[in-house]
C-alpha cells in the first residue's frame, strides 16, 4: 500500500457528513497507507475549536481519534533543514508557511505524496506529488 501523508482538509472532510468531499475524503484514508504531521493535528483543533456550533468533548474526542489511529510524523533537525531550505526557495507568505512545514516534515520521513482538496496549496512544490479531488 502507497504512503501518503493527508492534509488537514481531507481531516475535516472525514468527519463532516455534510461536506461534497466527504466521500473522497473517507476513499482517500481507506486505500492508502495515511500518515498525518503534528502540524495536522493543531490546525484540526484550531479549525474545529473556531466553530461555536461544535462542543469541546467532540473536538477532544476527534483529536484522540487522530491521535491513536494515525501514525504521526513530528519535526526533527532534517525537517528543520527542508524547511529552511523551502523558506528561501518558496518564499512563502501567511498559511502557505503551515503547508510548506507539512511538507518538510512528510520528506523527511521519507514521504513524497499528500491528499489534498486544496491542490493549490502544494502545486508549486516540485518535490512533492498530489492526489487531490
Amino acid at each position: 500500500m502507497n504512503k501518503i501523508v493527508l492534509d488537514t482538509n481531507i481531516l475535516i472532510y472525514s468527519i463532516d457528513r455534510n461536506s461534497i468531499y466527504y466521500e473522497f475524503s473517507n476513499k482517500l484514508i481507506n486505500s492508502y497507507d495515511c500518515f498525518i504531521t503534528s502540524k495536522n493535528i493543531t490546525e484540526f483543533v484550531n479549525v474545529l475549536s473556531k466553530n461555536k456550533n461544535i462542543e469541546y468533548s467532540f473536538i477532544e474526542k476527534k483529536f484522540l481519534s487522530l491521535y491513536n489511529n494515525f501514525t504521526v510524523l513530528y519535526t526533527n533537525k532534517n525537517s528543520l533543514e527542508i524547511f529552511k531550505d523551502f523558506v528561501i526557495k518558496y518564499k512563502p507568505v501567511g498559511n502557505k508557511i503551515f503547508d510548506i512545514e507539512i511538507a518538510s516534515i512528510m520528506l523527511s520521513s521519507g514521504i513524497d505524496t499528500i491528499g489534498t482538496v486544496n491542490k493549490s496549496d502544494f502545486e508549486n512544490m516540485t518535490e512533492i506529488k498530489i492526489i487531490n479531488a
